[in-house]
């Protein structure tokens, strides 16, 4: 949809502060495994967790929080990086790198991947949820939570 050769979602730790979690899509396990460790969320990864607002840049070399790759990792120019959150928790992220034919991402694919994270969002918080409640609770119960979180 977007072009993209390389995603990965970015799902945080409890404490916010760090990635626990990196899955990517575009590297087969051969690369992966010559990258080694995953992100953990510094660079403009960190800056999607420290001000989770989207990130879009045609040279991700060249922005002052860019941490570098590891050896070994195929390069990176362009990249979109979009916060994965549901009324303003954030959960993670949803990044992009390399869009093909094109020097770097569009407000168009800002938009997409934006509702995509919104969905990623909802999937991480739902097993919360269902916790909170012990199961999937009634549509009222659902409309009643989300008026009081959204009015606190």
């Amino acid at each position: 949809m977007t072009g993209a050769l390389y995603g990965a979602i970015g799902v945080l730790k409890d404490d916010h502060t760090a990635l626990a979690e990196f899955i990517t899509v575009g590297l087969d396990p051969d690369e992966e495994e010559e990258i080694g460790a995953r992100p953990t969320g510094h660079g403009v990864l960190g800056l999607l967790i420290t001000d989770p607002h989207p990130v879009r840049l045609a040279d991700l070399g060249a922005h002052p929080e860019s941490f570098g790759f590891p050896p070994n990792h195929p390069p990176m120019t362009s990249f979109l990086g979009v916060p994965s959150k549901v009324r303003d928790k954030v959960y993670g992220n949803l990044s992009l790198t390399e869009k093909m034919g094109w020097s770097e991402f569009t407000t168009d694919d800002e938009a997409l991947v934006g509702a995509l994270a919104l969905g990623a969002g909802i999937a991480i918080e739902t097993p919360a949820f269902i916790r909170t409640f012990g199961r999937w609770p009634s549509m009222t119960t659902v409309t009643a939570w989300l008026v009081t979180s959204t009015t606190r």
